[in-house]
């Protein structure tokens, strides 16, 4: 049940709470909490009758601070809802690693009408907040007020607190097992596994290579690490199990002939992870694995093989074989000569490492040569976007400028015209001295 606005005869009722509150002195630094008004005016619009606004009201003075507002807030908002569902849906959002997307909470509310009106009302008040897709908790304070609201205990191995995280594990562990691995399933299921302590069903969760992939490629390499560890998994062994991964994928590939881009994908990822955990000569035969096949299948020139020259170079930047990364380095600078799109930035990218491993091995004038020279191209990158901005301005302007003067409304004054012209001659002058 959503809630309905005040009638005339409620106002009355909001005007007196709204002096009181205003008058008081204690309320002051409340008032000046932007989160705190927020949710108390949102309150008092959406009170639904006199009396209610009698009963409360009270309640509404006593609150000497937002967590207790907010927990009034909850109480008026449970009342009026499914009360278990209701705290379901705080269960969630709360036990949930990042949030939930609206489909997951439908689907884990069973698609059950109730459902949105609860969370309509839970963002009106501000205490939910929809980024990015995913639903969760506007402030640290709500989070800290729904714990106290629904009395969580904080013993992690609580049946209730179990049932909650198994919900959230169910979902996605069916998303897993039907083959459907997004970042929501790489974020959610180990993080609640973990939680319940299920070590057998974390570890079948971590082998699979496609929540490995979403992990590691969002930059989520300790969490990946922290996981394993919970295993009591160490590199080698974990080496082996993604190894195993990508050769089981590589049996089932139907044209081993062709080109698989998620394949040399795997190797790329799979080697810059082995070389962040510092098994170089691992890392070494999948980088070069998959610089083999793209070599093989790809044209001199593909900004693919320009990644796989950068990620060895990396490599042996990180195992300190500096003269082995700077050929790499300079094959991909080959690579970016005959390239034409974007060509400026990535080339100045290679030439600052350049710089960087000739001062490593204290080449001191040809560190100043490539890092003069990357200045050079970022530069001559920033101007030319500067004159595309630029003329396009100039069009735009001259266009309007051009409508202004030949429309026959009256609203169009000679001097309004005016002011377009002596904008676009200023144009035209920065566009002269760019060109």
């Amino acid at each position: 049940m959503k809630m309905s606005k005040l009638d005339n005869t409620e106002c009355v009722s909001c005007q007196q709470l709204i002096q009181n509150i205003m008058t008081n002195k204690s309320y002051l630094g409340l008032i000046s909490n932007h989160l705190y008004r927020n949710v108390l005016c949102t309150v008092l619009q959406y009170m639904m009758s006199d009396a209610e606004m009698q009963t409360i009201s009270s309640r509404l003075l006593n609150c000497k601070s937002l967590k207790d507002l907010l927990s009034v807030v909850l109480t008026i908002l449970e009342r009026r809802h499914n009360k278990r569902l209701f705290s379901l849906v705080l269960h969630w959002v709360y036990f949930s690693q990042n949030g939930l997307t609206l489909a997951e909470l439908i689907e884990l509310g069973g698609n059950d009408p109730d459902l949105l009106p609860i969370l309509f009302d839970l963002e009106s008040v501000e205490i939910l907040v929809s980024i990015n897709g995913l639903v969760k908790f506007v402030h640290s304070v709500c989070k800290e007020t729904v714990f106290r609201h629904l009395s969580i205990p904080k013993n992690i191995d609580d049946a209730s607190t179990r049932t909650i995280r198994q919900n959230l594990v169910d979902l996605f562990e069916k998303k897993l097992t039907l083959g459907c691995v997004s970042y929501r399933v790489a974020d959610e299921l180990p993080a609640q596994l973990a939680a319940l302590k299920d070590k057998e069903s974390l570890f079948k969760c971590l082998s699979s290579i496609f929540v490995f992939v979403h992990l590691y490629r969002r930059g989520r390499l300790t969490t990946l690490v922290n996981y394993w560890k919970i295993l009591s998994r160490d590199t080698s062994a974990v080496k082996d199990i993604y190894c195993s991964a990508l050769q089981s994928i590589l049996d089932e590939s139907k044209d081993e002939s062709s080109f698989n881009e998620q394949i040399t994908m795997l190797y790329d990822l799979l080697g810059d992870f082995y070389k962040d955990l510092g098994l170089f000569s691992i890392a070494q035969k999948l980088l070069e694995k998959s610089l083999e096949l793209k070599e093989e299948h790809l044209e001199p020139d593909d900004i693919l093989l320009t990644r796989s020259y950068f990620l060895l170079a990396r490599l042996f930047t990180q195992w300190k074989k500096y003269q082995t990364a700077e050929e790499y380095l300079k094959q991909a600078l080959e690579c970016n000569d005959v390239s034409t799109e974007g060509a400026s930035s990535s080339i100045a990218t290679i030439l600052e490492f350049l710089a960087m491993l000739c001062q490593h091995q204290e080449k001191g004038k040809d560190a100043d040569i490539y890092r003069k020279n990357a200045i050079g191209l970022r530069d001559t990158h920033f101007f030319q976007h500067e004159l595309v901005s630029i003329k396009l301005s100039l069009v735009e302007c001259t266009q309007l400028a051009v409508t202004l003067s030949e429309s026959a409304s009256s609203h169009v004054t000679l001097e309004e015209t005016t002011g377009w012209l002596v904008s676009i001659s200023f144009i035209y002058f920065h566009l002269k001295q760019y060109s």
